[in-house]
């Protein structure tokens, strides 16, 4: 037998049962957790096909989940010191359920409810008309690793957005939209049910990568009137964008 582990074997004789115990059911459970958590990493990379740099990002999504807003956001949202806003105050309720989402708040998504290509085609073009009716940069996301084209708060000029330019995307995959809308419009859509808050509004990443306190995710539409709804819900985000481009 190795000297080391003999004196290891003659240490542990000499332990009393119950702390050989305690040793042996706590490192069944970190076998246990450890297993758990590669499975859950290798479900989430999927999952995340719009992420790099996945086990760096994987450890920041049981933070996010601490600081993500809770019940009380919206009424947060409607303080906000400037008391402009762009959608109509009869602005319709969602009816139906909520949504289903994801277990992880990032990528940030919902499972759709028979929405179609259709209708994330008709965002998408609303999107590029709005770009181009308001002389606005149109590139790809920043936020979404370039697997979205989004409507940044800058000039059509502007040779190279930043991250937090980067304000109103549409998401192919599932027909879902993020968009910056003004607090008390957000505060809005939230309690109509449209939408649910970014899991970082507010904050910010590294202290680097700020996040608009505004900041939903749009639910994808179900049929034509959910269509329009969700193009006012983009519309009164351009025009909260515009009144944000530098001087």
């Amino acid at each position: 037998m190795p000297v080391g582990l003999d004196r290891f074997s003659a240490y542990a004789a000499q332990l009393p049962w119950q702390t050989l115990a305690l040793i042996s059911a706590a490192a069944g459970a970190g076998v246990v957790l450890t297993a758990q958590t590669l499975a859950d990493f290798n479900a989430w990379s999927k999952f995340a096909y719009n992420i790099s740099g996945k086990p760096f990002v994987y450890p920041i999504l049981f933070i996010a989940k601490w600081i993500t807003p809770g019940k009380s956001f919206p009424e947060k949202l409607l303080k906000s010191p400037d008391a402009a806003k762009y959608l109509r105050e009869d602005f319709p309720e969602r009816r139906g359920p909520y949504p289903q989402l994801p277990k992880w708040p990032f990528p940030h998504r919902h499972i759709p409810q028979l929405t179609s290509a259709a209708f994330t085609e008709a965002l998408e073009a609303h999107v590029r008309a709005a770009a181009k009716q308001h002389n606005l940069l149109l590139a790809p996301s920043l936020r979404e690793h370039k697997f979205s084209t989004s409507l940044y708060s800058l000039p059509a000029s502007a040779p190279a957005p930043l991250f937090a330019h980067d304000r109103l995307h549409v998401h192919p995959d599932d027909g879902s939209t993020h968009v910056t809308l003004h607090p008390r419009d957000a505060a809005m859509v939230l309690a109509k049910g449209w939408a649910t808050p970014f899991p970082i509004a507010g904050r910010s990443i590294a202290g680097r990568f700020g996040m608009d306190e505004g900041l939903v995710l749009v639910f994808a539409p179900r049929d034509e009137e959910e269509v329009k709804v969700v193009l006012e819900i983009i519309d009164a985000g351009v025009q909260y964008n515009l009144a944000k481009l530098p001087a």
